[in-house]
Formats: structure tokens, sequence, C-alpha cells
């Protein structure tokens, strides 16, 4: 990374990290990485409404596969795994099963 400066600081791209996964009692126990899962994931979401992805409830869906996901995290598919599991827990995710994988 280049040292910041007005020319190319508006270029750079970001996750954003909500505060509530830091202050809500309801999130606050959640992995540091499931934190950064659950932003990667919530960056899909303005693609998803650039491209009309909704359901029959008008609920907004994104498509990721696990191994995508294991590759920009860096992590092993169990340890990716148990990160899910945490999210679904926290109501932070639902899943459908696509195709064979």
């Amino acid at each position: 990374m280049s040292r910041k400066n007005i020319k190319n600081q508006a270029s750079q791209n970001f996750y954003m990290l909500h505060k509530a996964l830091f202050i809500n009692e309801k999130y606050k126990k959640l992995s540091d990485s499931a934190k950064v899962t659950y932003a990667i994931l919530n960056d899909r979401v303005s693609l998803s409404i650039k491209n009309n992805w909704v359901d029959d409830e008008n609920a907004i869906y994104f498509i990721y596969t696990n191994q995508n996901l294991e590759d920009i995290l860096n992590l092993s598919k169990p340890k990716f795994v148990k990160i899910k599991k945490e999210l679904v827990s926290a109501y932070l995710l639902q899943q459908k099963r696509l195709g064979l994988n």
C-alpha cells in the first residue's frame, strides 16, 4: 500500500465494519474473523442491488462460493465452516445451496 495522499485516497475501496458488531450485546461475542467475513459478505449487497438479485419476498441475496470466500480470507475449510456457523447462529447469514457445491 502506498502512503495516503489526496489523489490516491479517493480511489481506494474499503470493507465497512458496522458498529453494531462491536457494541450490540447480540454480536459482541462474535469472533473478529466472523465480523470481517460479515463485512466482506455485506459488501456484495451493492452488486446484488445493481443486478436486482431479490427473491420472492424482496429479500436481497448474493452469490459467493465457499471456495471464493476461503481464498479471500485465506482460511481453511474447517475454519471457514466454523465462521459461517457463527454468522448463522447470530442471524446475520442465511444460506441456500445452489447446484452440487
